[in-house]
C-alpha cells in the first residue's frame, strides 16, 4: 500500500489533524475534566516520528464480517477522499487476517494480538470493531499509548468497564467516540438546539424504537465452517468472559445471541437509539431510576432447524427516570420490524425525528394550546447523515459536529459521549440503585440497561 503520495483531495493533511483533535482536547480539559496525554501536549503518538507521512494512521481491532469490514474497507477505500492510510489491522481468525492482506497490508502490519498495535508509535487512531468483551481493555490500552479511538457500541460489556474509560479519558486527553455513526446526523442537533432554546418548554418524555424481524431469526449468521479451533485463537477470543465454553462454531458467529458475549437487544439495538436521543435533549444526563424488561413472545429459533435458542431476549424494553423528572422509553425488538422515528415530548411543543436521523420537526402540543401556550418554531433538521456504515475521518470539527451533519470520529472531544454524561461522573459512594450497580461486573449497554444476568 502506498503512504507516501501526498493526498488529492480536500481532507485534512495528518498534522492539521494532531493539530485539531489536539485543540479539541484541550478544550475538554480547560474544564479539569482531563489530565496530562502519554505522548506530550499537542500531538499524536507519531508526530516526531521520523518518516511519518502526511496522512492519519488508523487501525482496525476486529475484522469481522458486517462492522469491522465495513470499517476497514470504508477506511481503506476513502483513505485518498479522507486523507487516511490503514496502517494495521487485527484478527483472532486467521481467514481475517487473509482479507487484510489481500487488501494491500503488509505480513509486518497484520497482528492477532492487538498489543503489536497498541505497541506502534505510528498509529494515530484505532477503531475497536470486536465483540463486547474485549471493547473495554483494547480501548484502554490504546488511549494509555497515546491513540485516538472510535469504539463500536455498545460502551463495555460490563459495567464498572464503562467507568474505567471515561477515566482512561480524562486521564490522557485522548478523542474517544462511541458508535454508532447515527449520532452524527443533523437532526438530533437541531433538536437539541430547539430544546435548549426553550422552544417545546420543559422536557417531559422521550421514545425511540429500533426493530427488526428476520425470518431465520436475528442475529442467526451463517457459520464459517473453516473457523475452527486450529484457525481461531479461541482463548484469547473469550477474553475475561467466566463461562468457558469450548469452540464453537454457533458461539463465535452468533455471539450475540447469548448472555455469556453480550446484553442481547440491549447491547446491540438499544444504543442506535439511546445515544442519539440523549444528544437530542441538549442535556444528558445520568438515569437516577432504570427498569427494564425482557421477553421471548415468539421462540424464533425453534423454527430454524438445527439453530439452538438463544438465552437473550426477543423483545425488551427500557423505561429511565432522570434528575429533571424526564423520563425516556426506549423499544429493541427483534421479532416485529416496526420502526417508527425518535420523538421528544415538551410541556409546549413535541419533535420528531426521522428513523434516519436526518429531519427534526417541530409539532405544536395541543393541550398547551388550548391552555394559551404557545411556540414558535422554525427550522428542519440538516441533511440526512452520509451513513457509509465505516468510520468517517473526513470532517474535524472542535464542537463536535459538523454543520452539514457529517459525522467524525475521533472529532467529538467536546464532552458529547458517554465519557461525559451530564456533568462528569461522581463519587459512586452513596448513588442511586444504577451506578451503584457499578461495584460489580454487570453487562451494560452504554449508559443505561444493564441485563440482569451478571458475571457471564
Amino acid at each position: 500500500m502506498e503512504t507516501t503520495e501526498s493526498p488529492k483531495s480536500s481532507g485534512l493533511p495528518r498534522r492539521e489533524f494532531i493539530k485539531k483533535t489536539a485543540t479539541a482536547a484541550a478544550v475538554v480539559a480547560s474544564t479539569s475534566l482531563l489530565k496530562a496525554p502519554v505522548y506530550g501536549q499537542n500531538q499524536a503518538p507519531s508526530a516526531n516520528v521520523t518518516g511519518a507521512n502526511n496522512r492519519i494512521a488508523v487501525a482496525v481491532v476486529g475484522l469481522g464480517v458486517g462492522i469491522g469490514q465495513n470499517h476497514f474497507n470504508g477506511i481503506h477505500e476513502k483513505a485518498n477522499e479522507n486523507n487516511t492510510v490503514m496502517a494495521a489491522a487485527c484478527d483472532l481468525y486467521s481467514e481475517r487476517r487473509d482479507l487484510a492482506k489481500k487488501a494491500g497490508l503488509k505480513d509486518a502490519d497484520i497482528h492477532l494480538d492487538y498489543r503489536k498495535i497498541v505497541e506502534r508509535k505510528d498509529i494515530d487512531g484505532v477503531v475497536v470493531a470486536t465483540h463486547d468483551p474485549w471493547h473495554a481493555q483494547i480501548a484502554i490500552d490504546c488511549m494509555e499509548s497515546g491513540k485516538h479511538v472510535y469504539c463500536e457500541k455498545p460502551l463495555s460489556r460490563y459495567l464498572d468497564e464503562a467507568f474505567q474509560i471515561h477515566d482512561t479519558v480524562k486521564k490522557t486527553k485522548k478523542v474517544f467516540q462511541i458508535g454508532s455513526q447515527g449520532c452524527s446526523a443533523g437532526g438530533y442537533k437541531k433538536c437539541a438546539d430547539l430544546v435548549k432554546a426553550g422552544k417545546i418548554g420543559e422536557l417531559v418524555w422521550a421514545q425511540a424504537w429500533y426493530s427488526r424481524n428476520s425470518i431465520a431469526g436475528e442475529w442467526n449468521y451463517p457459520l464459517d465452517h473453516d473457523a475452527t479451533a486450529q484457525t481461531v485463537d479461541w482463548e484469547r477470543w473469550l477474553g475475561k468472559v467466566n463461562k468457558r465454553t469450548p469452540f464453537s462454531q454457533e458461539h463465535f458467529h452468533r455471539w450475540r445471541k447469548y448472555y455469556q458475549y453480550c446484553a442481547g437487544p440491549l447491547g446491540d439495538l438499544a444504543p442506535h437509539r439511546v445515544h442519539p436521543l440523549m444528544l437530542a435533549t441538549g442535556n444528558p444526563q445520568f438515569p437516577v431510576r432504570v427498569v427494564s424488561i425482557g421477553t421471548k413472545p415468539i421462540h424464533i429459533d425453534k423454527a430454524v432447524e438445527g439453530t439452538p435458542e438463544r438465552d437473550i431476549p426477543e423483545h425488551a424494553q427500557v423505561l429511565a427516570e432522570f434528575p429533571s423528572g424526564f423520563v425516556m422509553m426506549i423499544t429493541c425488538c427483534t421479532v416485529n420490524g416496526s420502526t417508527p422515528g425518535l420523538s421528544l415530548f415538551g410541556h409546549k411543543a413535541n419533535l420528531n425525528i426521522d428513523a434516519a436521523g436526518g429531519v427534526a420537526v417541530a409539532n405544536l402540543d395541543q393541550q398547551a394550546l388550548m391552555t394559551g401556550i404557545s411556540a414558535t418554531i422554525s427550522g428542519r433538521g440538516s441533511a440526512a447523515i452520509e451513513n457509509s456504515g465505516s468510520a468517517n475521518f473526513k470532517d474535524i470539527n472542535v464542537s463536535g459536529f459538523h454543520p452539514d451533519g457529517r459525522g467524525a470520529a475521533f472529532a467529538h472531544a467536546s464532552g458529547r459521549r458517554h465519557h461525559r454524561t451530564g456533568g462528569g461522573r461522581p463519587d459512586r459512594a452513596g448513588l442511586s440503585p444504577v451506578r451503584a450497580a457499578a461495584r460489580g461486573p454487570h453487562p451494560v449497554a452504554g449508559v443505561i440497561g444493564q441485563s440482569a444476568t451478571a458475571g457471564q
